[in-house]
């Protein structure tokens, strides 16, 4: 799917299949940005995927509880533009994890439930934030946190589609 940033998007209804409570899940993306700035590939409403091109280059996973309160996963990997990359976070019982190409970034416990009634938006964000990207196969699976192993298989499974 290809999105120019200015007004394409992909939005689907809010849905239980769709909310994971405090349970285990997984959402991956493959994903290559076009132009510099934030963007969010995938995003419901408090947790989203984001990557940030320019001076700072990283993707992450924030999420916001109630309150007001932020919390992100950051990646390790310098990202660049015109490059796919997979993302996936994953949650086992209570233990996020950030994948960038199969390999792990970083983790951290997350007790927090992701129960709420906004729709799934695929390249916008929170009224603001129109994606100018290439979203690839994107997945998610709830009440599933996938092993370091089936990120990777996933991983190698389907890269040949998006690189040469």
């Amino acid at each position: 799917m290809v999105l120019d940033g200015t007004n394409d998007l992909l939005t689907v209804a809010d849905s239980n299949s769709l909310d994971f409570d405090t349970g285990d899940f997984t959402v991956e993306s493959f994903y290559k940005g076009i132009l510099g700035g934030l963007h969010a590939p995938m995003s419901k409403g408090g947790w989203a995927i984001f990557s940030f091109y320019g001076t700072y280059g990283y993707i992450s996973w924030n999420w916001t509880i109630p309150g007001n309160n932020n919390y992100d996963l950051f990646g390790q990997k310098v990202i660049n533009l015109g490059q796919w990359y997979h993302i996936c976070v994953t949650r086992i019982s209570g233990i996020k994890y950030l994948y960038i190409d199969g390999i792990l970034q970083s983790s951290i416990a997350d007790p927090f439930s992701y129960t709420n009634t906004s729709p799934l938006n695929i390249a916008y964000w929170n009224a603001y934030v129109l994606t100018n990207s290439h979203i690839g196969v994107s997945r998610i699976y709830k009440g599933l946190g996938l092993s370091s192993d089936q990120v990777r298989q996933n991983y190698h499974n389907t890269v040949a589609k998006y690189i040469n």
